[in-house]
């Protein structure tokens, strides 16, 4: 049980001295607590204890911090121990874990030194595996209901940790980026706040760690525009601006500063209505076999530029559509067809090579450094390699969201939506290309209370990943239409129409859509 105190935590009844002061916490409020370690440059332990919602058990959850920076965690959560977890990610077989955890048990040996005694594990996966294990744990903080938290700080215990090099930036952004919506919206202004950037640069993340619309909605943040303006002109729906606005906020990348009274939001409002809308960009067809051969034998020829298909002086907004458009065309998940099967190794290689020039030209250091090199030297040496090659972390990424994606799929057959949700959150984070992963958090979403805005927000992002597949509009207007929105979903299926003119489906859900009331 937790008291709902400032300076006790359990039934204990004793009280903490200033430096371990005892303080409730939530998972919304996990990442503001490991900035502020960050910034301040701490060393010590963070201590998190809460009641584990599926076993009712207390758990206690440490994260060593060196100077602001994480490096290590553990958790008294059976299942989070390093043998469970390293068999549940596949690194070794459930018989491997049994026999270490005995050997453990008789020896006092740490379980990973064990591990690569039996050959089970060669160091280099050991280690590797550790830190992705240690960022699992840290990252499950973020989702906790409620619990007790307190720092620390003072020398670590160095008999229980094993020293690693974990960007703390990258654990704060992704604690951020899959924060509750629910729990994250209560932390931003009044929708008449205007937002503007601090004079001095944040020292906690890097302007270059931030995501294309993340970048793009700082960019509007100009000292005048209100959070309501901001989310007109961004372009990205409501949904997304607030989230992003959210985590620029909490990274102190921007500040609140004064209230827009109603009458200058009018006069906004009624400024942006006279512009004309522009005109929704073509969809291109997927590649054709030949299109595909055709960029596979032009590509090892061209610099990121020619890639992409865009001028050097090409801005933000332009290389980001020209990505999008490009990763939609030749997206090897895509081409399902029998005839391209032997294409799918150059379709990894070519989405790679394209998302290898995004990553580039979309980072202002790295394009400088990139156009400062001289064309000779810089020209891509163009081999069938893996995609890790091209793209960081790719294989790791990808193989972590599918792991996700299914977890979230026997939650979703189990109705248990809410569990669901969290791991579909994971799947479209890590892999943020997967038009079905967005589709199936949409469709979760829209079984959870109160969360229709948000879901209609995934199922949108499916149709611009995929906007060829016919099931997703159709989820989309079964939203529209439930919602009592029929004209919104008659339009969302003529727009569909224009992409499938041939679909039997959306013919028929155009007439269900008309028949209903």
């Amino acid at each position: 049980m937790f008291y709902k105190t400032s300076r006790q935590c359990y039934n204990s009844g004793n009280e903490y001295p200033m430096a371990k002061e005892t303080c409730d916490i939530t998972g919304a409020m996990v990442p503001k607590a490991f900035v502020e370690l960050k910034s301040g440059k701490k060393t010590g332990t963070a201590v998190f204890e809460f009641i584990h919602s599926q076993t009712a058990r207390q758990v206690v959850k440490k994260v060593y911090c060196k100077e602001g920076e994480v490096i290590f965690a553990a958790s008294s959560l059976d299942d989070d121990q390093l043998g469970r977890w390293l068999a549940r990610a596949g690194k070794i077989t459930q018989q491997q874990c049994s026999a270490s955890e005995e050997l453990m048990q008789k020896t006092g040996k740490r379980q990973g030194a064990i591990l690569v005694e039996l050959g089970f594990l060669k160091p280099h996966d050991l280690v590797e595996g550790v830190k992705l294990h240690v960022r699992e744990i840290v990252e499950s903080l973020f989702s906790i209901p409620s619990g007790c938290y307190r720092f620390e700080e003072g020398v670590l215990p160095a008999a229980d940790i094993i020293p690693l090099q974990i960007s703390t930036g990258a654990l704060i952004l992704n604690g951020l980026r899959n924060l509750d919506w629910k729990a994250a919206r209560k932390g931003l202004p009044a929708p008449n706040t205007i937002l503007r950037q601090p004079s001095g640069p944040s020292a906690l993340v890097q302007k270059t760690e931030l995501t294309a619309d993340e970048t793009a909605v700082l960019a509007l943040v100009d000292g005048k525009r209100s959070i309501e303006e901001l989310c007109t002109l961004s372009g990205l729906g409501d949904f997304n601006t607030l989230r992003a606005l959210h985590l620029l906020l909490s990274l102190a990348l921007i500040e609140s500063g004064a209230v827009k009274s109603e009458a200058d939001l009018r006069v906004a409002r009624e400024a942006a209505a006279k512009k004309p809308t522009a005109a929704a960009a073509p969809v291109d067809d997927i590649a054709t076999r030949d299109a595909v051969l055709k960029a596979f034998e032009e590509m090892p020829h061209m610099d990121h530029y020619q890639v992409l298909g865009i001028p050097k002086t090409a801005g933000e907004n332009e290389i980001k559509k020209s990505y999008f458009r490009l990763a939609k065309r030749f997206h090897p998940d895509r081409h399902i067809e029998p005839e391209m099967q032997d294409l799918k190794h150059k379709l990894e290689v070519l989405f790679t090579r394209i998302s290898d020039a995004y990553q580039v030209l979309s980072n202002p250091e790295q394009r400088q450094k990139y156009d400062g090199t001289p064309a000779k030297a810089r020209e891509p040496v163009f081999q069938e390699h893996r995609p890790e090659d091209y793209v960081e972390n790719y294989a790791e990424k990808a193989v972590r969201a599918v792991a996700y994606f299914n977890a979230g799929m026997k939650e979703f057959n189990k109705r248990n939506y809410w569990g669901a949700a969290e791991s579909f959150a994971w799947a479209t984070r890590l892999d943020p290309v997967k038009g079905e992963y967005f589709l199936y958090h949409g469709i979760t979403l829209s079984n959870i209370p109160r969360r229709k805005h948000e879901a209609e927000e995934y199922l949108k992002k499916a149709i611009e990943i995929d906007p060829l597949k016919t099931d997703y509009y159709i989820e989309l207007g079964n939203l529209y239409l439930k919602s009592g929105l029929k004209a919104k979903a008659l339009a969302l299926y003529r727009e569909a129409l224009d992409q499938n003119p041939a679909s039997v489906k959306i013919h028929e859900a155009i007439k269900v859509a008309e028949a209903s009331k």
